[in-house]
């Protein structure tokens, strides 16, 4: 939110002011666009026909197991229903028997759910004419740099009787006219469009269609473009050096081919730490003064960064400024004194240091999987990228990715190196990712490919089975016997205590072994272990309900 645009805090601030005095908490619900891809087939059968279609959201990505309903309805208003669940693909079918030379109207619906916007498209059939199929193709995968003066736009009309001269028209999300053509005997027509006329930066749509003529049907087809505008970013200081305590004027501006971007926030950094965020003004530009601090002394470097909220106008960040910072004169001899200072401080506290007594606590922080994050605005990611670590001190682990795609039978195997990072380009579709290190945990996930940068920088942390085993004697001892102090007390004291049920007592005895032994406990120990475990917490649990 550091960088959020005003008009969104201002919304933000509204809602959470709103939901002040509501006994519910506020909540922000973000659901991503839809679109289905509806076809018609006609096989030999008289009168049969072929409905098809995908279900995909806005980064294309398929949606499986969503309910779609087809509706088939004649000039004469009679109609056919049916619901169709998408495959793993995001693909649906049905076949129909239709009279040969009605004309149809077919729609597919899909309803929406708690991430995608509901949806309906619509298309005629017409069984007296040919059937006829539009393509669009646009450059770099519907990506649109509106800094280029046009584009090439190319329109593919199909039909069992050829698709050449049929009338074609490209039109915006909007059905505002792009541009007009014939297609040549091929079936082609290639339009220049301006980038003026397609629209301000962000997501959209390129629409082509025909009417057709007496024999050809009519078609139209549509596909999803991102218009993208490059923004720039100039950063200046003055002065580049001083002293600790001193003040630097920092001003720059922002702006695209278009002109200057005014209400725009820009983040101030110094190294990496944020230390100011400021407004453009209606001419683009920012101004702002610096405190120069300590742990900026004897350099730091200073940059400008926009974070941009939408797809349509990429993050940038200025170039870096080198500032030379210098302490203050009366203080500088004080800084020899540092290190004697620190010299003596850590002998204090070796020389008083008491013996530290083991906790029951699993170190922090716990095992599993922290994602990067997610932004609508990034384009499709279908890599997944991370470093896999120990959970307790944080080091690489050397290790394998195992990786299979749901309804495959043959999965592939990556070797992860000594310095724990790992890279894998994934093909659309669910996922089963497993990592594994010697003498750790397994850790096991599902991803979705593509998706939106979570997957593109994760942390993956392995417990040890030495870990995993001390982990389940806590869990059982804090359930069965609760208010006992565990956190002061040490496995080897637990045992002696007489007031501690007797199986507890052994399942610490076992635990005891496989944490202290020289070769630490392999998988099918420590799954006898979690058995013992469970026993004596469902036991404790039977306890309780018998005493109420």
């Amino acid at each position: 939110m550091r960088h959020a645009s005003p008009i969104a805090r201002l919304t933000l601030a509204a809602t959470l002011l709103c939901a002040a005095g509501a006994a519910a908490q506020p909540r922000v619900r973000v659901r991503a666009e839809s679109r289905i891809e509806l076809r018609t087939e006609r096989p030999d059968a008289p009168g049969s026909v072929l409905l098809q279609g995908v279900l995909r959201d806005d980064l294309g990505a398929p949606l499986p197991g969503r309910e779609v309903e087809l509706q088939v309805r004649s000039a004469q208003g009679t109609a056919l229903r049916a619901t169709r669940r998408t495959d793993r693909d995001g693909a649906f079918e049905v076949e129909l028997e239709l009279a040969e030379g009605d004309r149809y109207q077919v729609t597919a619906a899909f309803a929406g759910d708690a991430g995608h916007e509901r949806l309906r498209v619509e298309r005629g059939l017409d069984l007296a004419r040919a059937e006829t199929h539009v393509t669009v193709e646009v450059p770099d995968r519907g990506r649109i740099d509106l800094d280029r003066e046009s584009h090439e736009v190319g329109v593919r009309v199909r039909t069992p009787l050829g698709g050449g001269g049929l009338p074609v028209e490209l039109l915006d999300e909007l059905d505002r006219p792009l541009a007009r053509g014939t297609t040549d005997a091929d079936g082609r027509a290639l339009f220049v469009v301006a980038s003026e006329a397609l629209g301000a930066p962000g997501p959209g749509r390129l629409k082509a269609r025909t009417p057709g003529d007496r024999r050809r049907a009519d078609a139209q087809t549509e596909v999803p473009i991102v218009r993208v505008r490059a923004p720039r970013l100039t950063l200046e200081a003055s002065p580049l050096e001083g002293t600790v305590g001193d003040s630097i004027a920092v001003e720059g501006g922002l702006e695209d081919s278009h002109g200057p971007l005014p209400d725009r926030a820009v983040g101030l950094f110094l190294g990496d730490a944020h230390v100011e965020t400021v407004l453009t003004d209606a001419e683009g530009r920012f101004r702002a003064s610096l405190v120069l601090g300590h742990a900026h002394a004897p350099a730091a470097e200073l940059a400008a960064r926009f974070e941009s909220d939408t797809s349509g106008r990429p993050s940038v960040e200025s170039d870096r400024l080198r500032l030379s910072v210098r302490a203050p004169r009366t203080l500088r001899w004080l800084w020899s004194l540092v290190p004697l200072a620190l010299t003596g401080l850590l002998l204090l506290l070796a020389g008083t240091r008491e013996r530290r007594r083991e906790s029951l606590r699993p170190a922090p922080p716990q095992a599993g999987v922290t994602k990067a994050a997610r932004s609508r605005s990034r384009p499709a990611d279908a890599r997944l990228v991370g470093q896999l670590l120990g959970h307790r001190d944080g080091r690489p682990l050397a290790g394998r990715l195992e990786l299979s795609r749901e309804g495959e039978a043959i999965g592939d195997s990556l070797p992860i190196g000594p310095d724990g990072r790992f890279e894998a380009q994934l093909g659309p579709g669910r996922w089963n990712v497993r990592f594994e290190a010697e003498g750790h945990a397994p850790h096991a996930l599902t991803i979705d490919v593509p998706h939106r940068g979570e997957w593109a920088g994760v942390r993956v942390r392995l417990e040890t089975w030495r870990a995993r085993a001390l982990a389940l004697f806590r869990d059982v001892a804090t359930d069965a016997l609760p208010g006992m102090p565990f956190d002061e007390r040490t496995l080897r004291e637990l045992q002696g205590d007489t007031s501690v049920p007797a199986d507890v007592r052994a399942l610490g005895r076992a635990v005891e072994r496989a944490f202290y032994a020289a070769d630490a406990p392999d998988a099918s120990l420590v799954a006898e272990l979690e058995r013992r475990a469970r026993a004596i917490l469902e036991g404790a649990r039977a306890r309780r309900e018998d005493a109420r």
